[in-house]
């Protein structure tokens, strides 16, 4: 296996990891505060999968990194630089880090922290698979060609930020249901 497939894999592993402890926090979170209150036992489930969330950060970050070399060493040309869909992938990720940032300094609502960081994890995630999955469908390739690199990542922005006011919206009505029961 060279350097580019065990960077793949690792990244693969991470964001699979990530996506899924940031749904297990949520879950988690849920289910701890049906009695209104969360008590140190339940803390320290949301730590663990808090500590695995930055591990799987760190480890999407550094084989991010990986991969670019790699690619760039391989294939040589910059061409894989100019992708709409990976520098919106990059910003996801800036935003999950200033986001484990700020949540570790107490500068942020956990109302909204909770949100970006889900959202976050699932929108890199999809971009990650969708960078693949167009350059493998030739009708996705000449239609996304007829849009310059701008314009695409306008609104996958937008669609980005949307995203997380939607699910700023779905998590504050499932807290509601759930601290009534």
């Amino acid at each position: 296996m060279d350097f580019l497939a065990i960077n793949k894999t690792l990244h693969i592993i991470a964001a699979i990891v990530g996506v899924l402890s940031a749904t297990a926090e949520e879950i988690l979170y849920f289910k701890d505060i049906k009695d209104g209150k969360i008590d140190e036992a339940e803390a320290r489930q949301l730590r663990i999968t808090y500590k695995l969330m930055h591990w799987c950060l760190i480890i999407l970050v550094l084989t991010g990194f990986g991969i670019l070399a790699a690619v760039y060493l391989k294939y040589g040309g910059t061409k894989t630089f100019y992708s709409p869909v990976l520098w919106v992938k990059y910003l996801v990720v800036l935003v999950l880090l200033a986001n484990a940032v700020l949540i570790a300094a107490k500068k942020i609502s956990m109302k909204w922290a909770s949100s970006i960081s889900l959202t976050s994890w699932y929108f890199a995630y999809a971009l990650g698979a969708l960078s693949g999955k167009i350059r493998e469908i030739k009708f996705l390739v000449d239609f996304f060609s007829q849009f310059n690199f701008i314009i695409i990542s306008f609104f996958l922005v937008i669609g980005y930020i949307a995203a997380i006011i939607i699910m700023v919206q779905i998590l504050e009505y499932i807290k509601k249901l759930m601290i009534k029961q």
